[in-house]
C-alpha cells in the first residue's frame, strides 16, 4: 500500500452539503488500484455531473502489525475504530482512503486537472470541526495512482515529479491512501476518542461544488482501556462515599 506524503496546498474551504447522490458501502471505479492486495468495498461514493468521489476508512494494522482488508464500516458514511494502533508510534491504527473519477461513463474525456478540489481532514473530536483542508490533485507533485476506466492496480501509473503536471492531464482516476500522520491536523491526537469528520469536493473553474463524498471516523476507547476507566472511576466513588 502506498502512503507517502506530498508537498501541500493548503485552501480556502470547509466540509459542507453537495447536490450529489450519496451511496454507502459502494465499490469506487474502475477498482482499487493503489498497489496489489487492496480490496474494493465499503466506500462512501457521492456521484454527480458524470463523475464520482468515494471515501472510506480501513484497518492499517492489526495488532500484529500486518495490514488488513478490514473497513468497519457502518453503513450509513461512518467508521468506528480504537484510539492508538499497535505498529507505528506516532500513527492512528487507521487510515482514509480516497478515490476520484472524473469521467465515470468513460466518454466525456474529462481529465483530473479540469477541475479543482479540497480535501477537509477534521482534528476536533467533538461534534464540532476544524478543518486542515487542500487541493491533493493541483499540486507540483504526488505519488497517487493515475489511471482511467479501464486501469487496475497493475497497470496503474505513479508519476515523477517531472510527468506530474502532464499526467493529470491525461488521467481521470486518481487514489490514494493516508494516515492522518502525515499531516499537521490541528487538534488532532490518535490516542483521543471521538468523531473526525473527512470531506472531499470536486468544484469547476468557476468555482461551483459538482460533486462531494464526506465520511465520519469514529474513534472508541479500546475495550480495555474502558474496562479500566470504569473500574478507577468506581473507586474513586467508593472512596468518596
Amino acid at each position: 500500500m502506498r502512503t507517502n506524503t506530498l508537498a501541500l496546498i493548503i485552501v480556502a474551504g470547509s466540509a459542507g452539503a453537495a447536490s450529489a447522490s450519496t451511496a454507502f458501502d459502494q465499490n469506487v471505479n474502475p477498482g482499487v488500484i493503489f498497489g496489489s492486495g487492496n480490496a474494493n468495498g465499503s466506500f462512501t461514493t457521492g456521484t454527480a455531473n458524470n463523475t464520482e468521489i468515494g471515501l472510506r476508512a480501513k484497518l492499517r494494522y492489526d495488532a500484529n502489525g500486518q495490514p488488513q482488508n478490514i473497513f468497519n464500516s457502518n453503513g450509513d458514511g461512518s467508521y468506528t475504530f480504537n484510539v492508538g494502533g499497535p505498529a507505528a508510534p506516532v500513527r492512528p491504527e487507521w487510515n482514509f482512503e480516497w478515490s476520484i473519477n472524473t469521467d465515470l461513463s468513460g466518454t466525456s474525456g474529462v481529465k483530473l486537472n479540469a477541475f479543482s478540489y479540497v480535501l477537509s481532514l477534521d482534528g476536533d473530536p467533538s461534534a464540532g470541526t476544524n478543518f486542515f483542508s487542500f487541493d491533493p490533485i493541483n499540486v507540483a507533485f504526488a505519488d497517487h495512482s493515475l489511471g482511467n476506466n479501464s486501469t487496475t492496480a497493475a497497470s496503474d501509473i505513479v508519476s515523477t515529479p517531472v510527468n506530474y503536471a502532464s499526467n493529470i492531464g491525461l488521467y481521470s482516476v486518481a487514489q490514494n491512501s493516508w494516515s492522518y500522520a502525515f499531516f499537521a491536523v490541528p487538534g488532532f491526537s490518535r490516542n483521543t476518542p471521538g468523531l473526525y469528520t473527512i470531506s472531499l469536493a470536486a468544484f469547476d473553474v468557476l468555482g461551483t461544488e459538482i460533486n462531494r463524498s464526506t465520511i465520519v471516523v469514529n474513534v472508541v476507547p479500546t475495550p480495555g482501556a474502558a474496562g479500566l476507566l470504569g473500574l478507577a472511576g468506581l473507586i474513586v466513588a467508593r472512596r468518596r462515599r
